[in-house]
């Protein structure tokens, strides 16, 4: 049965959203034997960035060293154009533009408990939705991922062609899409519903006033997505 709250996400950067109507339950968290502070191994923080400027992207690198002195299970990914100063600033745990071929189709990435599958949509190709949802399908019944993030540069509504929206509401398995577009891309985060009337969230952080997505997840003892926190960071300076 799916008791999963039905809602569509506008206005605040920083709101919350709840995935399902049950109350919360209470996590049992572990502590870091080096910083001492709790680690929820049922959370995953999701740091993204996009296009930005070197200034910017200097921001964001002191802010996630910051986060990630008291942050469990952070995971950092790049959807904006390839940038040697991103690979100056960042140690991204997955970007758009990797150039390595074994991640060209699909990447997994452990974070706590949770098993978390990326694909990316970096241009228009014939039968682009199959292959998304055939790729995010493997990775959730086959490779048993509890969360699948889609780094996409289709841009988030195209007139004419395919677009992170468009790719959103027909796909099956996809969580979240991260789109990196320059210039084409939502001003909140939005959440619609996919082909199975389940919820995909659409984010980003490039030249809409930040330069760092923050998203977390939290999920039940069952591994179930349970609750979604958007809080972006880091108002952009002239």
């Amino acid at each position: 049965m799916n008791t999963r709250r039905k809602f569509l996400v506008q206005g605040s950067m920083a709101t919350t959203a709840l995935l399902i109507a049950d109350p919360f339950k209470t996590f049992a968290n572990a502590v870091s034997p080096v910083t001492g502070f709790s680690i929820d191994e049922k959370k995953v923080v999701l740091l993204h960035t996009g296009n930005n400027s070197n200034h910017q992207q200097q921001l964001a690198a002191n802010q996630i060293s910051a986060l990630k002195k008291n942050t469990g299970n952070l995971l950092l990914v790049h959807a904006g154009k390839k940038s040697e100063a991103n690979s100056m600033f960042m140690n991204y745990d997955a970007s758009v533009h990797s150039d390595s071929s074994i991640f060209s189709q699909y990447q997994i990435i452990y974070k706590g408990d949770i098993k978390i599958g990326i694909i990316k949509a970096l241009e228009i190709e014939k039968d682009m939705v199959n292959t998304m949802n055939s790729l995010s399908a493997y990775l959730k019944k086959e490779k048993k991922c509890q969360l699948v993030v889609c780094l996409s540069q289709l841009g988030y509504k195209n007139t004419f062609s395919l677009d992170d929206l468009k790719l959103a509401e027909r796909s099956s398995h996809i969580d979240i899409i991260i789109t990196g577009h320059a210039s084409n891309y939502p001003k909140h985060p939005m959440i619609v519903h996919n082909s199975k009337k389940e919820e995909v969230i659409i984010h980003c952080a490039t030249e809409n006033g930040f330069a760092l997505g923050n998203i977390e997840v939290s999920f039940d003892n069952k591994l179930n997505k349970k609750s979604i926190d958007f809080n972006n960071l880091l108002t952009r300076i002239a």
